[in-house]
């Protein structure tokens, strides 16, 4: 078992926060806890499980790092109350499991591990979570919990949050609320979150700066390498704060002999590749026998917060949008066959043409327009666990960026779409064992 003690310990849920936890260690290195930060499965040492939970009992911060779907996957038994607010029921017995696990021994968490990790899908995050939060009440003083939560939307509300009773005490905790329109390296919140923290940072002694001021002083001959190699790793961080294509632009004029620059210029020629000038391409891999080629164009107002991953994502994404040719059609709406709320049939005729994505909206492309993330695994799986309040803050996202009027379907046009023009109860055929 790993002997290196971690003052601080961040939990996250990895599948849906991108890079941010690892910025926000980087900020937490950089502000004097170099070594001293705990955040990732991979940098454990023999078994991960108990490890984790050592870890967490030894920290004097726990910092529970959100963003707006952390929590998303863990629902009550009224899903409903996610919805419209109302006070959320849970499954009890679940609650009991995972009480439970936060107060185990070491050796009863791994007995415990190795007997259910088959069995069922475990939530790490409500483990680690409910594990600080269990040893927080038996000694208050030895671990403060921290909560950091994006910044009210429509979409998110820290304080509106409803949790199982195992992991509900977080919220009688002070958050910290961070910017979630763009990947920051969190120096916008490392004022607050440092006073919250019980950690403090390491600082160089004046013994030592004293000896480095002599010892440098007589290195005549290396003060030019040194103050060059300071140079690039100041600009390094400066880089890593580009997002847009104004920002890579301010850099190559304020550093215009850095060796970043011609990193800068194959951005800024990707950027402008991908803008096209403000046209984009649409319906590339749809019907090639349309008459109207011009409807294979659109012009994008592209707002100049856009990053890179959200400009190829959305490039991406438009060049798998089909042409629904729907101006003043007519069709039948509703159940085909048999009883239910789509019945009975009726028609329709729709106003217009639309164009509509080829594909469900992936994992990538989520995250990259959300919170301009880029996420690796599993990231051409389709998005899910969101509400409809969700992707309605997705297309507006969308609409900001582009100046487009995107929006989700009406049923009408998913049933349009869905059917192909044709009239069968199934996909392509009247017998469901041909679909």
């Amino acid at each position: 078992m790993s002997k290196h003690n971690y003052d601080i310990f961040i939990s996250y849920r990895k599948r849906c926060s991108g890079d941010k936890p690892e910025m926000l260690q980087l900020m937490l290195e950089e502000s004097g806890f170099r070594k001293r930060v705990s955040f990732d499965k991979d940098n454990l040492n023999g078994r991960f499980d108990v490890e984790l939970i050592r870890r967490i009992d030894e920290c004097k911060d726990f910092i529970m790092f959100m963003v707006p779907e952390t929590f998303t996957t863990i629902r009550p038994l009224n899903e409903e109350a996610v919805e419209t607010g109302e006070k959320a029921t849970w499954d009890m017995e679940e609650v009991a499991f995972y009480e439970q696990m936060a107060s185990l021994t070491y050796e009863e968490f791994e007995t415990e591990i190795k007997q259910i990790s088959h069995t069922g899908e475990i939530d790490f995050v409500r483990i680690e979570l409910g594990r600080a939060l269990h040893r927080r009440s038996r000694n208050p003083k030895q671990i403060n919990i921290i909560p950091i939560a994006p910044q009210e939307s429509e979409s998110y509300d820290f304080a509106t949050l409803q949790l199982p009773p195992d992991i509900s005490g977080l919220k009688d905790f002070q958050a910290v609320f961070y910017s979630n329109s763009r990947v920051a390296r969190f120096k916008d919140i490392k004022g607050d979150l440092l006073k919250q923290m019980l950690s403090k940072p390491s600082y160089v002694s004046a013994k030592w700066l004293v000896m480095t001021f002599i010892a440098l002083s007589l290195i005549v001959a290396g003060s030019k390498t040194y103050t060059s190699i300071q140079r690039t790793a100041e600009q390094k961080l400066e880089f890593k704060d580009c997002r847009t294509y104004d920002d890579y632009s301010s850099f190559i004029k304020k550093h215009p002999d850095s060796p970043l620059k011609s990193t800068c210029d194959s951005i800024l020629h990707e950027f402008n590749a991908l803008r096209n000038d403000g046209r984009a391409s649409v319906n590339n891999t749809g019907n090639r026998d349309i008459k109207d080629r011009e409807k294979e164009w659109v012009d994008v107002k592209w707002n100049p917060t856009i990053t890179l991953p959200q400009l190829r994502s959305l490039v991406d994404m438009m060049n798998n949008m089909l042409l629904i040719p729907a101006k003043n059609k007519e069709f039948i709406m509703g159940k085909t066959m048999g009883k239910g709320y789509d019945s009975p049939q009726h028609t329709v005729v729709l106003s217009s043409d639309y164009y509509m994505c080829k594909y469900e909206v992936t994992r990538s492309l989520w995250y990259a327009i959300m919170n301009d993330s880029i996420v690796t695994e599993e990231g051409m799986l389709p998005m899910t666990h969101i509400t409809w309040n969700d992707a309605e803050a997705f297309t507006k996202k969308l609409n900001k960026l582009t100046g487009l009027p995107f929006s989700l379907p009406t049923e009408a046009q998913w049933e349009y779409a869905a059917a192909g023009g044709e009239s069968y109860p199934y996909a392509g055929s009247d017998n469901i064992r041909d679909v």
